[in-house]
């Protein structure tokens, strides 16, 4: 069941170059009960072009392990989907560049290394926030992250 969140709350996405950490795909596509409606929201902005949605490489990977398991064409084809031309939603490469300030990260911030891999990828393309729903990822000065609203949280 959806829990009421304030219907201004996506609109400090809005303008912004955004990157979308693979949580915010999954419950996407799993329909998730708290967080799935929240999700197709803020993905349906970057269709319209409210915002720039981004995100990398290893979430294309990561989102496409649980399909493949169960070898499901569908939710394979699903993922797939996610990053066409229609959802203007980039995936960026993960660069050699990129991985190295994903271990500085890694060895400051105590964070796991997919993790700090997708912040490094954000803040490296200059993004200007990190989209994400894991209350593990630390703020940064390089990036503002900003979490799935608070109101949501104990679903989790």
């Amino acid at each position: 069941m959806s829990k009421e969140i304030s219907p201004d709350w996506g609109f400090q996405l809005h303008g912004k170059r955004v990157y979308f950490d693979a949580n915010i795909f999954i419950y996407l596509l799993e329909h998730h009960p708290d967080f799935g409606e929240v999700c197709l929201s803020i993905v349906q902005s970057a269709v319209d072009k409210e915002l720039d949605g981004y995100s990398g490489d290893l979430v294309f990977a990561e989102l496409l392990v649980k399909p493949l398991k169960e070898n499901n064409a569908r939710a394979v084809k699903a993922v797939k989907d996610m990053f066409s031309e229609e959802t203007q939603i980039e995936l960026l490469p993960h660069k050699r560049s990129t991985f190295e300030m994903a271990a500085h990260l890694r060895a400051t911030h105590k964070i796991k290394l997919p993790d700090a891999l997708h912040m490094a990828t954000a803040i490296e393309n200059h993004l200007d926030i990190f989209l994400t729903n894991d209350r593990d990822i630390p703020t940064m000065r390089e990036i503002t992250v900003v979490q799935l609203p608070a109101a949501l949280s104990h679903a989790v």
